[in-house]
C-alpha cells in the first residue's frame, strides 16, 4: 500500500470521528456517522441543505467540490465564519473537523439568520462553486468541447474544427481519477507535462447506459491505448514507439535486451505516465468492431471479406508531375508532403474529387503505395546484410507497424493482415508466434502477469495454453491514410478506452484560411459534416433580438402614456 493511501484511510477515519462529535453537538446520534450514505443526509439535515445534494456528493470529481461546501457549511454552523476558517476547513478537514467536535470552546450555533446579508465575496464565491459543478456535470456525462490537433482524418474532419463530443451516445464513462482540476484533461493549461491530477484514488472501470454501441465507420473519440506513458519530447509517439525507434538506431536486432538498454536512456522527468482516463484524446474512424476481421489489399480495406465503406474524403499520397504550383495546391486544399524538382513533381495528399478537379493540371500520376513483394524482397536484404538507406527504411517501417514482429508478420501500412479482432468471450491459442498480437492484451488492458519460460506460457502464475478476452476492441484508421498513425502502428482499441462521439462542430477555424463558415454549425456523422446551418443560426438570432426589442419598446411606451394620465389627473 502507498503512503498516500494510508494518509487517506487515516484522513477519512479522523473526519467520521469528527463528524461523530459534530453530530452530537448538533443533536443528532453520533453512532449516525459511521453509517455509509446516512451520515451525508444527517449532515445535510444540520446544514439545512436539499437532501437531493446526496447525489451531487457521489459523484466522482464533482463530489470532492460538494464536499468542501458541506465541510464550510457546517464550520458556519459552530461560528466559524471567517475566509481563514474555510480555507481550513477545507485543507485540513480531518484535523478541523475533530476540532470542531471536540474543543469545549466550539458550540453549535445553527444555520446563520437568514436577515444577515452576505457579502458579495461570499455570494459570488457560492455561485462560482455550484457553475463550477454544474459545467463539471455536462463536462462529464453529456457533452465536452474537442478541438481537431492533426490531420489523420483530413478532409473529414479539419485541423482547427472544434466539436461537441457526446459522451452519452456510448455511454459516459464515471471518472476513475476523481482529484481533478476542473475543466482540465491531464495537464495544466500553458504547460506541457505539469500535470492537472492526482492519482492517490483511482476507481473501477464504470460505464452509465448509453443511446447506442460503436458500429462500424462510426467517428470515435477515444483514449490513446499507448499513451500510459509518453515520451515529453513528442507526446503524440508513445514512449513504446519511441524505444523501438532507439533501439532500432542502434541495434540490426530489436529485442528486450535492446529495449532495456535504450530504456535507460532516457531520465524519468523525461517520461509522463497517465492512467487511462488521463491519457490524450484521439479521434478517428472505427473501421472495424470486436470479432470482425480486416486485411488492407494494396491499399484498399476489406472487412469480414468485403470492401469497407469509402468515406467521400478518403485520402492517400499521389506523385505528380506537371506545370504545378504552390497556389494550386492551396486553392484545392491539398498537402504537399515533399518535392523532388519544385514545379514539376511533387508528393501530394488528396482525395479522389481532388484528383478528378486536378487531373488536367498533371501529366502524369503515380499512386504511392506499398508494395508487399518489393518490401519483402528489401527487407530480406536488409537481414543478409545488405543496409542501406533503401532497406533501412523497409526495415524500420516494419518494425514501427503492428504488432512489431517483422519476421512473422511482413505487413505494410497499404497491406496489412488478415487480423481479427479481439471479441469479449473470445479464445485465442497462444504461441511465440502469435503472442505479439495479444500480448499488450493481456498484460497492459486487461492487468495479467504474463511469463513466457521454456516455451511454455504462464498468465498470473499459471500455466497457459489459451487466453479468453475480457471486453471488446475495436480497430480505428485515419481517413487521411498515408497520414495517420493508427491502429495500423499501435493496434487496437479497448472499450475502456473510447470516450464518445463527435456530434456537432460549432466553430472551424483553420491556420492559413482563417475562419470557415461552410463548415461552422455542421452535423457530424458517418459520411462526414452535414451542410452549414450558421446563417439560420444568425438569422434566428436576429430575429430573437428585433422582437424583443420591438416588444419592450411598446411596452416602454405604454408606461410613459400611463404616467401621463396619471400626472394629468394629479
Amino acid at each position: 500500500m502507498r503512503p498516500i493511501h494510508i494518509f487517506l484511510l487515516v484522513s477519512a477515519a479522523l473526519m467520521l470521528i469528527g463528524l461523530y462529535k459534530t453530530f452530537e453537538k448538533a443533536g443528532e446520534k453520533g453512532w449516525k456517522a459511521f453509517v455509509p450514505v446516512y451520515n451525508f443526509l444527517i449532515w445535510l439535515k444540520i446544514i439545512q441543505k436539499p437532501w437531493w445534494w446526496i447525489f451531487l456528493v457521489m459523484i466522482p470529481t464533482v463530489g470532492f467540490y460538494m464536499l468542501a461546501v458541506m465541510i464550510v457549511l457546517l464550520s458556519n454552523c459552530f461560528g466559524k465564519r471567517k475566509f481563514i476558517h474555510h480555507v481550513l476547513a477545507v485543507l485540513g478537514y480531518f484535523i478541523w473537523l475533530p476540532y470542531l467536535g471536540f474543543s469545549k470552546d466550539v458550540k453549535f450555533q445553527g444555520v446563520p439568520p437568514e436577515e444577515k446579508k452576505k457579502h458579495w465575496l461570499k455570494e459570488w464565491g457560492e455561485a462560482g462553486i455550484f457553475a463550477v459543478v454544474a459545467a463539471t456535470l455536462i463536462r462529464t456525462f453529456f457533452f465536452e468541447a474537442f478541438v481537431i490537433p492533426s490531420s489523420s482524418m483530413e478532409g473529414t474532419l479539419l485541423v482547427g474544427d472544434y466539436l461537441f463530443v457526446s459522451k452519452m451516445s456510448y455511454g459516459a464513462k464515471v471518472p476513475a481519477i476523481p482529484l481533478t482540476i476542473p475543466f482540465t484533461h491531464n495537464t495544466i493549461p500553458g504547460t506541457e507535462t505539469t500535470r492537472s491530477y492526482l492519482d492517490w484514488i483511482e476507481l473501477p472501470f464504470m460505464r452509465l447506459p448509453g443511446f447506442g454501441k460503436v458500429e462500424r465507420n462510426d467517428i470515435v473519440v477515444f483514449n490513446f491505448p499507448e499513451g500510459d506513458t509518453v515520451w515529453i519530447g513528442d507526446r503524440n509517439r508513445s514512449y513504446y514507439g519511441y524505444l523501438r525507434m532507439q533501439a532500432l538506431l542502434h541495434s540490426s536486432v530489436i529485442n528486450d535486451e535492446t529495449v532495456d538498454k535504450e530504456r535507460k536512456i532516457l531520465v524519468p522527468d523525461s517520461i509522463v505516465v497517465h492512467p487511462v482516463d488521463k491519457e490524450d484524446n484521439y479521434v478517428k474512424r472505427c473501421v472495424a468492431i470486436a470479432g470482425d476481421k480486416i486485411e488492407i489489399r494494396n491499399r484498399v480495406l476489406y472487412v469480414n471479406g468485403t470492401i469497407s465503406m469509402q468515406p467521400e474524403h478518403l485520402q492517400f499520397s499521389y506523385e505528380v508531375d506537371g506545370d504545378l504550383s504552390q497556389e494550386l495546391f492551396d486553392d484545392a486544399g491539398i498537402e504537399v508532403q515533399g518535392t523532388s524538382r519544385k514545379g514539376y513533381r511533387a508528393k501530394i495528399l488528396a482525395n479522389e474529387k481532388q484528383m478528378r478537379q486536378l487531373n488536367s493540371h498533371f501529366s502524369k500520376v503515380r499512386p504511392s503505395l506499398d508494395s508487399l513483394e518489393d518490401f519483402k524482397t528489401r527487407y530480406a536484404l536488409f537481414k543478409a546484410g545488405a543496409q542501406s538507406n533503401d532497406t533501412w527504411e523497409v526495415y524500420y517501417e516494419m518494425h514501427n507497424l503492428f504488432p512489431h514482429a517483422p519476421d512473422v508478420f511482413q505487413w505494410t501500412r497499404d497491406n496489412f493482415g488478415p487480423l481479427v479482432i479481439p471479441k469479449k468471450g473470445m479464445t485465442v491459442h497462444l504461441s511465440h508466434d502469435s503472442l505479439p498480437l495479444w500480448e499488450r492484451i493481456i498484460r497492459v488492458y486487461e492487468n495479467n502477469t504474463l511469463v513466457e519460460k521454456d516455451g511454455k506460457f504462464f498468465i498470473n502464475g499459471q500455466p497457459a495454453t489459451t487466453y479468453t478476452f475480457k471486453q471488446d476492441y475495436f480497430w480505428l484508421m485515419g481517413d487521411n491514410r498515408h497520414n495517420s498513425l493508427d491502429s495500423r502502428y499501435w493496434g487496437y482499441v479497448p472499450a475502456d478506452h473510447v470516450v464518445g462521439k463527435p456530434v456537432f462542430v460549432w466553430m472551424s477555424k483553420g491556420e492559413k484560411s482563417g475562419m470557415r463558415p461552410e463548415r461552422m454549425m455542421s452535423f457530424v456523422s458517418k459520411e462526414g459534416l452535414s451542410k452549414s446551418y450558421l446563417w439560420w443560426v444568425i438569422g434566428g438570432i436576429v430575429v430573437i433580438i428585433a422582437y424583443n426589442q420591438f416588444k419592450n419598446r411598446g411596452k416602454g411606451k405604454g408606461k410613459d402614456e400611463k404616467l401621463k394620465v396619471q400626472t394629468k389627473k394629479k
